[in-house]
């Protein structure tokens, strides 16, 4: 299920500050139901886990920031049940192939799921995953590969060539960028089923006829392809 059977650190560490001699880890990593711990300053150093990376039920945990130096795991990753958790900022350079499971679960306000190990990995379809009890960007696999950009056969366009706004919208969305102003577009909802699509007019796309919802916008034009989440409300 991702996470072996065996205790996290006690309750009340709040700070791993003194653990900065650490560059490696032959076994699992586990953090887990310290109700005093904020963040994981301390592990600047570590660059290998020989296991799995399980981080979960830390009540008070804002960041993974301190994980920076991380490249390499041999295990599952699972982030799960961190309330106070919004970001997947600090697990960036990860080696996506070291990665051998992920789970990011019952992260109630987790948003920014975006990191380069997580896109990586989820752009390969055979990953497994198991991804849900998020916030809006980080709720299913699907939102997560939105916000990543993730390769499609068609092409890719990286995320700075080209915006789609107002996010969240009321429902005029505005094209900006250099790129896709012209083409067609695909309008999907969390489900997977499509709900609009047409030809891009005068770089804008009105989805106000939409119910209030999460939404992907799919831009496609000389074949590249552009994906997008985007918030009605």
């Amino acid at each position: 299920n991702g996470i072996p059977d065996f205790p996290g650190l006690p309750p009340k560490v709040a700070s791993l500050t003194g653990l900065g001699n650490l560059t490696s880890i032959g076994e699992h990593l586990s953090i887990s139901f310290n109700d005093a711990l904020t963040s994981l300053t301390g592990l600047g150093n570590l660059t290998s886990i020989g296991g799995g990376l399980y981080i979960y039920n830390n009540a008070a945990l804002t960041s993974l920031v301190g994980l920076d130096s991380l490249t390499s795991i041999g295990g599952y990753l699972t982030i799960e049940s961190n309330a106070t958790l919004t970001s997947l900022t600090g697990l960036d350079n990860i080696n996506h192939t070291t990665i051998t499971g992920l789970r990011l679960l019952n992260l109630g306000v987790l948003s920014i799921c975006d990191v380069q190990s997580i896109c990586n990995y989820l752009a390969i379809p055979t990953n497994s995953s198991v991804i849900s009890g998020n916030a809006t960007g980080c709720a299913t696999r699907a939102e997560v590969e939105a916000a990543c950009t993730v390769p499609t056969a068609a092409g890719e366009v990286a995320n700075e060539v080209i915006a789609i706004s107002p996010n969240p919208t009321t429902g005029l969305l505005e094209i900006t960028g250099t790129e896709l102003e012209k083409g067609s577009f695909i309008v999907t909802n969390a489900i997977g089923s499509i709900v609009k699509q047409g030809i891009v007019q005068s770089r804008r796309i009105d989805i106000s006829e939409l119910a209030n919802g999460v939404y992907f916008i799919s831009l496609h034009s000389d074949q590249r392809i552009l994906v997008k989440l985007v918030l009605k409300e």
